[in-house]
């Protein structure tokens, strides 16, 4: 009588297969139903409405795919559109007929992790900044001014969830916290956290450190950019604010390595290799005046190419090609 271990390779170690014999049981225990009746409602929706497209955001997401399948088998496009900055390396094997990212970088990246066909990924902007752009908001778009910075200094901190997440925040912090105390750095701390992040631990830090933070205020992305004499960000979506606000940026990870959207190649972040390394380089480029031009100006040709569309005309670009599939 076979078994779940039979389904995994035989030259794997017994342990290993129990292993994820295990595993591939919860995972068939908590989304199993839920699944089908996601299958069920997409295919009666779809059925009933017969769109002539189909366009999601979180292909190959399991609440989507249902979706996708359900109207690929009725012979209707399936179109994916790009909602925030991802590796294509992890999970994004995606199965709509077209996938929609922002700019030329992105497209190229995209198409050589999944092998993508030219024909099936279009690079049309991100709609969400029409209205940015249009409203003129972007720096270059703006009379050059120049910084001014509050005492203390602001530093932002754009954080995402990195798992596991149970330790990779408080741990960063815990750093910087060290950092800014030994230093005797004339610093405060302003935090956003992605959603469902935990900042339980964050309190105790700063107290323990007798260093200033301010987080999760109720004020927009824009707003808090703006707030801040200069961002530190992990991957995530929200780095798009301060480089479209010229803001002096550092770009990193709770690990203090590399991002996989490789921002400091172009110049338009400086990418710090410790806590230590990015106090250093505040108090130094404070003490020289040297958050400089030159930054600003990578920062404007790494969105060229990453965003694509910078012009507001995004949202017209995505309704043509919406009108030509259908």
């Amino acid at each position: 009588m076979s078994t779940i271990s039979d389904l995994f390779p035989s030259g794997i170690s017994d342990i290993l297969k129990k292993a994820l014999s295990f595993k591939l049981k919860l995972v068939c225990e908590h989304y199993l139903s839920r699944t089908i009746k996601r299958t069920l409602v997409a295919q009666s929706i779809m059925q009933f409405r017969k769109p002539k497209l189909l366009i999601t955001t979180h292909d190959p997401g399991p609440s989507a795919l249902p979706f996708v399948y359900s109207a690929k088998n009725l012979k209707i496009p399936t179109v994916v559109l790009l909602h925030g900055f991802h590796d294509p390396n992890f999970g994004a094997k995606h199965v709509s007929d077209y996938i929609i990212v922002w700019g030329r970088l992105i497209k190229e990246r995209f198409r050589k992790a999944l092998k993508i066909p030219p024909a099936r990924i279009f690079n049309l902007g991100y709609p969400f900044l029409d209205s940015f752009f249009n409203n003129k908001k972007a720096f270059w778009q703006q009379p050059a001014k120049k910084l001014v910075f509050h005492i203390p200094f602001r530093l932002g901190l754009l954080v995402t969830i990195y798992p596991p997440d149970t330790f990779a925040l408080s741990q960063f912090i815990q750093e910087i916290f060290a950092e800014i105390s030994s230093q005797k750095s004339d610093i405060e701390i302003w935090l956003r956290t992605h959603p469902g992040q935990s900042i339980d631990k964050i309190e105790p830090l700063s107290r323990y450190f007798n260093v200033k933070i301010l987080y999760n205020q109720p004020i927009s992305i824009e707003k808090f950019v703006d707030s801040c004499d200069a961002v530190m960000s992990w991957d995530t979506t929200a780095i798009l604010w301060p480089l479209l606000c010229g803001k002096p940026l550092f770009y990193t990870t709770p690990w203090w390595g590399p991002g996989h959207m490789h921002i400091e190649e172009f110049g338009a972040a400086w990418s710090p290799s410790s806590a230590h390394d990015l106090i250093k380089k505040i108090t130094l480029a404070l003490s020289r005046g040297e958050f400089t031009r030159t930054q600003r100006q990578n920062q404007q040709r790494f969105l060229a190419g990453a965003l694509g569309v910078i012009d507001g005309t995004s949202s017209e670009k995505h309704l043509a090609l919406f009108k030509k599939l259908i």
